[in-house]
């Protein structure tokens, strides 16, 4: 009886083990575990992509919710992969590529997109998944952001099944998105940063910089930037062009007749020509110190001469002293 028992349980175990092993070779990486963000010349499965592949029979469609969208826009591209060719596991796993180049260029980021949702909840270019088996269809969903510059782009969907020594590949026919700036909203023009050096000396030339940001999506021209010292100009910058969602650096010099305590200013926009959403956002401080300068060393011959001429004068003192009361011995004695 008690054999019996332990053969029963041995079975049990037995097949508790096999349903595991068999439930890992069936799913693959259903959470997402082999997902990553790479170009067609990389994967997550060692092996994967270093051999010849072979033209497999899959049906891939590709369509988006949009292909003219705003900069900055979001958009979802939907792609379904039917599969007759299928690996040992059953897994498929697909790239969401913005060329079909085979290296790590392809990403979509490379164009400006980015992902906001892949398929499995995360941010990946490159998911996997596994179907039931030959001519199920699996379906993946990115939620993306359009890139910030306007333009023609396109993305394309790359599949493959397998690894090892020969795996399956299949290219979508891919999408064609036109991207157009949104210029339903007003401009704003954004000093991010302004210095200069925090310490100089009096009559030393400084140089002023500012950084500026166009949070816009269409490029910016005819920008000017002051350079205020302690609320008087010295400096302008003009006719800046920013392109849209760029940053910008301007620089002027100024030199110091003075020394002391002083503020930079830097105005972009001073005269208000271009309507902004925040005028708030349009003038920088920075406070720095002008030193005077510093004596310059005495020469050691000059030190030495200086020397020379003191003895001299000391030495000729002594002779003038001696002399005079000399002489006012001999009217004594006469």
């Amino acid at each position: 009886m008690l054999k019996e028992r332990r053969s029963q349980v041995l079975v049990a175990t037995l097949a508790l083990v096999a349903s595991i092993c068999l439930s890992s070779m069936t799913f693959g990486f259903p959470s997402g575990t082999g997902d990553s963000s790479i170009g067609y010349g990389g994967c997550a499965v060692t092996g994967c992509h270093f051999d010849d592949p072979q033209e497999g029979n899959a049906t891939v469609e590709m369509w988006a919710s949009s292909l003219s969208v705003l900069v900055d826009e979001t958009v979802t591209v939907y792609i379904n992969v039917t599969s007759w060719t299928l690996s040992s596991n059953n897994m498929i796993g697909i790239f969401l590529v913005r060329a079909l180049t085979a290296d790590d260029t392809d990403v979509p980021s490379s164009d400006g997109w980015r992902i906001t949702t892949d398929p499995n909840g995360n941010k990946h270019n490159y998911v996997q998944t596994t179907v039931s088996g030959p001519g199920d269809t699996a379906s993946f969903r990115w939620e993306l952001r359009a890139p910030f510059s306007s333009g023609t782009y396109s993305l394309f969907a790359r599949v493959h099944h397998g690894g090892g020594s020969a795996y399956w590949v299949e290219d979508s026919t891919g999408l064609t998105f036109v991207v157009e700036p949104d210029v339903s909203a007003p401009p704003d023009l954004v000093l991010v940063d302004t210095f200069c050096a925090s310490e100089s000396e009096e009559g030393e030339q400084i140089v002023l910089y500012a950084t500026l940001f166009n949070d816009y999506t269409a490029d910016l021209d005819g920008i000017s930037i002051d350079f205020e010292i302690d609320g008087v100009v010295v400096a302008e910058v003009v006719n800046l062009t920013v392109t849209g969602k760029g940053i910008r650096n301007a620089t002027a010099t100024w030199t110091s007749a003075d020394a002391g305590n002083f503020t930079l200013n830097a105005i972009v926009d001073p005269q208000n020509d271009i309507v902004e959403s925040d005028e708030s956002n349009n003038e920088l401080g920075f406070s720095f110190l002008v030193t005077e300068p510093e004596p310059e060393p005495v020469p050691r011959f000059e030190i030495l001469g200086l020397l020379l001429a003191a003895l001299f004068v000391f030495i000729a003192s002594v002779a003038v002293i001696g002399l005079l009361r000399r002489e006012e011995d001999e009217d004594e004695e006469d």
